[in-house]
């Protein structure tokens, strides 16, 4: 199975290469990018120098953005044949411009909003009176709809211009809006400030969107899919040679006069993989439920009148297979899942059998310490090959999990079926929950003490973004004591959060214009912890409780191994589902 496998990948992989490469000559074409150069471009610089539009036939003029540029409207002119924008373009589509989204290289958006540290605001509300800076352009939509969603009026709000120095030299102004990649950075380096991010509002966007004209994609097809496939490509080669980038952007026009220097790149690069993620989505890939939600943040905001159609709005990327190979690995996720559940359990086999060899050989050595030295040094040896051993598998098993997630968001693009999609989101977002904690057991090199407090905010954060269904206005809040779990509680905690807020986000609110849903994890005494999911939603009615029967047996399995107590309580005020179980816990 393995060589048949690996034939057609070859078999396919020769054939696209082939076509790519059957060009009679060279098509120039331009792309204005949306800012001064700098790392936020990388892909496009590394396609351009590593010879990857060349490989496709085509020779691409980059074009240095700056605070004045307008891409919508030269691409629209055909000054430009392609262009980088924010989520703003879906607004320049629904008004009837001329605009196609091709990929969008941040899952999420970098825009946040610096305060001066000084104005002492511990909340967003306090910008009521404020005077902020913020592209005339691009950005400004996003932060509209920010503040709508917080409840913020934008009445007596005073925005001005965007300008960087001004900021750093003018104390009258309150805030400044801009990317957290590289404004905020210059920015923090001289003034003091507090950052405020639009996700922790439940609020977010897609990033740097590469767009052309739907004039230019209809006469030049062929065009469009070779500049986005060898752009891919290019964002590929820049993730896996990022140092040989930072040093290309360091030679390119005022890149050192405004201030840029090799260490200062590399935390623009590190935060732009942060925001966009390429370990688990795959790079510049876009989705219409995204773009809907975004659509609706607008449309609460007021700045976009109508509902528009995202289909014929996004061209979908490029992938690195052929759909027939797609079809081809998606008819084995099964085996695949099975794979990662059976790595899981021996994972869970061998980490035990460790814990036990280890407490044997502690006994040995303390008996025989002054005696023989040379053997100590041998079951220390031991113990640090096999935890070095238990690293690397927690590791593979976080790449398959992220593989199965990916493949399971192309297999919803391609699904019309209401129920599947239900079926297959509540399976991404299970397969994400235990994805996430291996996540932090890798990051923490230990398997004892993960740190749940920020895992839990991650983990609602991520679900916050999922649920692309029409939602009512909700508010989470959160009651999230700082401890943490070994690897025994963490996965079925996880897991019991995950099923509870999906629940509430899929039934609470039916009918209902708003919401709160309250998630409290603490320890109490004796060495117990209470996990409770409480909602004043509409309680459980008939059609409810049987569509939550898995999801509520899933939930009562997890209890059961973790030896846990389980109540819910569920009437017309909402619902309330608690998890009370004994452990160790390590603060």
């Amino acid at each position: 199975m393995k060589g048949i496998l690996l034939i057609l990948i070859l078999i396919l992989g020769v054939k696209e290469r082939a076509v790519a490469q059957d060009f009679s000559r060279v098509d120039t074409v331009s792309l204005e990018l949306k800012w001064y150069h700098q790392f936020q471009f990388a892909g496009y610089y590394a396609a351009d120098i590593k010879g990857f539009y060349a490989e496709e036939g085509l020779h691409v003029n980059i074009i240095e953005g700056s605070l004045e540029s307008n891409q919508v409207d030269n691409v629209v002119n055909l000054d430009v044949d392609f262009a980088i924008y924010d989520s703003g373009l879906l607004i320049e589509y629904a008004n009837g411009v001329d605009v196609k989204a091709i990929n969008a290289f941040f899952q999420y958006s970098p825009y946040v909003l610096a305060v001066r540290s000084n104005r002492n605001f511990s909340d967003l509300n306090n910008l009521t009176t404020s005077t902020i800076m913020v592209g005339n352009i691009v950005g400004r939509y996003e932060l509209l709809s920010w503040f709508n969603e917080r409840g913020i009026p934008t009445d007596s709000i005073n925005f001005i211009g965007f300008d960087i120095e001004r900021f750093i030299n003018d104390p009258s102004v309150d805030a400044i809006h801009g990317y957290i990649t590289s404004d905020i950075q210059t920015i923090s380096n001289n003034v003091d400030v507090d950052i405020f991010y639009p996700w922790q509002s439940g609020v977010d966007f897609y990033g740097d969107v590469l767009f052309t004209s739907k004039r230019f994609l209809e006469n030049n097809r062929n065009v469009v899919d070779r500049f986005q496939r060898a752009t891919l490509k290019g964002w590929e080669y820049a993730r896996l040679n990022q140092d040989e980038l930072i040093n290309y952007i360091l030679t390119l026009n005022g890149v050192n006069e405004r201030g840029f220097n090799f260490d200062n790149l590399t935390l623009e690069a590190e935060k732009t993989w942060e925001y966009s993620i390429p370990d688990k989505i795959p790079l510049g890939f876009m989705s219409e439920a995204r773009w809907n939600m975004i659509a609706r943040y607008f449309q609460n905001a007021g700045v976009l009148s109508t509902t528009p159609d995202i289909e014929h709005f996004i061209i979908q990327p490029v992938e690195p297979f052929t759909a027939q190979l797609q079809r081809f690995l998606l008819f084995f996720l099964p085996i695949v899942s099975g794979g990662a559940v059976i790595v899981g359990i021996w994972i869970y086999i061998l980490k035990k059998r460790i814990r036990q060899n280890s407490a044997a050989l502690e006994v040995a050595f303390e008996e025989r310490v002054l005696l023989e030295k040379e053997s100590k040094e041998h079951l220390l040896k031991s113990i640090n090959q096999k935890e070095e051993m238990l690293s690397e598998v927690h590791h593979r098993v976080k790449n398959n999990m992220a593989l199965i997630t990916s493949l399971i968001e192309l297999q919803i693009r391609e699904t019309n079926i209401a129920v599947a999609n239900s079926i297959l989101k509540d399976a991404q977002n299970r397969i994400h929950t235990i994805a996430d904690i291996h996540e932090k057991l890798y990051e923490n090199d230990s398997f004892m003490a993960i740190p749940f407090k920020s895992y839990v905010h991650q983990q609602i954060d991520y679900l916050l973004s999922r649920f692309d269904q029409q939602m009512p206005k909700i508010t989470i809040n959160r009651e999230i004591e700082d401890l943490s779990l070994n690897i025994n509680y963490s996965i079925p905690v996880a897991l019991i959060l995950n099923e509870c807020l999906t629940n509430c986000f899929n039934h609470a609110f039916i009918g209902k214009n708003d919401g709160l849903i309250t998630v409290h994890l603490a320890k109490e005494l004796n060495n117990r912890v209470l996990l409770y999911v409480k909602d004043d939603g509409v309680g459980f009615n008939s059609k409810a409780l049987k569509n939550s029967t898995i999801g509520f047996t899933i939930i009562r399995a997890l209890v059961e191994q973790i030896d846990g107590d389980l109540v819910v309580d569920s009437s017309e005020k909402g619902t309330k589902i608690s998890v009370r179980f004994s452990v160790e816990v390590n603060n």
